[in-house]
């Protein structure tokens, strides 16, 4: 892992690994502490506030915060929360490649009968939304949001088919 910010040893200050590379930073903005360190694998910053004003304090926790970082990727869990969006992208993805004509994985058709389904979930719950957010109680309005989101009358087996595409 690499760092891209220069420190000046007043409002930044490195956060080195046991093996004595900088691998994030604490950086001061008003009047608190923020840790931040490079994720390439995600290609962005995780960005947390230490919530203290000392800079002893926040090395402290900033050197823990690295510990239980570094061991989620060494674990390969994802620090940030994926969004709805890139989750549904990724999933059509895995299911794309179980597309055959020869009866082993699912028909074309299904795939996109399938896309159709998450497009229309993807209305309702919001692209953005992050993943680790979704309670079980946020789709109790889909069948409802459904009906009088479409200018057809949508029957309740297709409504059931989307609750099982949307479940897997």
């Amino acid at each position: 892992m690499t760092i891209k910010k220069k420190y000046d040893g007043i409002t930044s200050v490195p956060i080195k690994s046991s093996l004595g590379k900088a691998e994030a930073f604490i950086q001061k903005r008003g009047k608190y502490w923020y840790f931040q360190m490079w994720l390439p694998k995600e290609n962005r910053y995780e960005r947390r506030s230490l919530k203290t004003q000392y800079v002893e304090t926040a090395i402290e926790k900033a050197e823990g915060l690295l510990i239980e970082i570094r061991q989620k990727i060494s674990k390969g869990e994802s620090i940030g929360s994926l969004n709805c969006a890139y989750g549904v992208k990724r999933y059509l993805d895995y299911r794309r490649k179980e597309v055959s004509d020869t009866g082993e994985g699912i028909v074309i058709n299904r795939w996109k009968t399938l896309q159709l389904h998450l497009r229309h979930w993807l209305e309702y719950i919001g692209s953005q939304r992050k993943l680790k957010e979704l309670d079980i109680s946020d789709c109790l309005g889909y069948f409802d949001w459904r009906r009088q989101s479409s200018k057809k009358l949508i029957k309740a087996i297709t409504l059931k088919n989307e609750q099982s595409t949307i479940n897997s």
